[in-house]
């Protein structure tokens, strides 16, 4: 409104007197509102009978569920009921087996079926092998797409055209040094490795994203990445009072 000359604090309006809008606002309005249609329609035509997939440790909105599994789920929601023609998959460990998206005929869950996530990328990367998606959005936590992106750098051929997206919510690391208040140096070996691991499935990835500023910074900070974007949810979820969130989370 600012850039288009149009008066919005009502703080400051005079009482009683109603803002004009001159034609040519209107028309730049309506031509920025045109715009925006156009980008998504073109936006919608080139997603179309694309293959995206999701790979977490968790997925969906079942009890005790955490930020990345409710996250994708809104993702992959939004997606199969505004894109008619892409395909979603996701690939997870834990997930909410009574998820309302499982009978959509463009979702298809792949369940994880073992506990090591060293042992579990090499599963994702035989899924994905199978799948051959155009995109990969996979949570920096557990690493699970390195074998894949290892996979993808050899050029061995099935996910050579597949563009890999991490998404920096919290990894290992931050896991550790934020609720233990000690450095990850001081961790035992298990967690380190796992810490390397996705640290290398940063550096892999065709681009890292972040849901904030703050993690962005800190990803680029501790791990050494230069080029990280800020993707904020796109999507508008209900927020349940403070009563639900502590039922939700015993």
């Amino acid at each position: 409104m600012d850039s288009c000359g149009l008066p919005h604090n009502a703080v400051r309006e005079i009482a009683g007197e109603v803002p004009t809008i001159s034609r040519e606002q209107r028309e730049m309005i309506w031509k920025q509102k045109q715009q925006a249609v156009i980008y998504e329609t073109s936006l919608k035509q080139r997603l179309s009978e694309k293959k995206i997939a999701f790979v977490a440790h968790e997925f969906g909105l079942y009890e005790n569920h955490g930020g990345i599994a409710s996250y994708l789920y809104q993702m992959a929601k939004y997606i199969v009921e505004n894109y008619e023609m892409m395909d979603v998959y996701v690939l997870a460990g834990a997930y909410d087996q009574k998820c309302n998206l499982l009978d959509n005929t463009r979702f298809h869950m792949y369940p994880l079926d073992v506990n090591d996530y060293s042992l579990m990328s090499f599963q994702v990367l035989e899924l994905l092998k199978t799948i051959r998606p155009d995109y990969v959005e996979a949570a920096d936590y557990g690493a699970l797409c390195l074998e894949s992106l290892i996979y993808k750098h050899d050029k061995k051929g099935e996910l050579n055209d597949t563009k890999f997206f991490i998404n920096n919510h919290s990894a290992t690391r931050e896991c550790f040094e934020w609720s233990m208040e000690i450095p990850l140096e001081l961790a035992e070996s298990g967690i380190m490795i796992t810490s390397l691991r996705e640290k290398a499935q940063m550096y892999l990835a065709d681009q890292c994203i972040s849901p904030s500023h703050f993690l962005g910074n800190y990803v680029s900070k501790r791990y050494g990445i230069d080029h990280i974007i800020t993707l904020r949810h796109p999507t508008n979820v209900a927020m349940v009072s403070k009563k639900q969130t502590k039922r939700l989370s015993l």
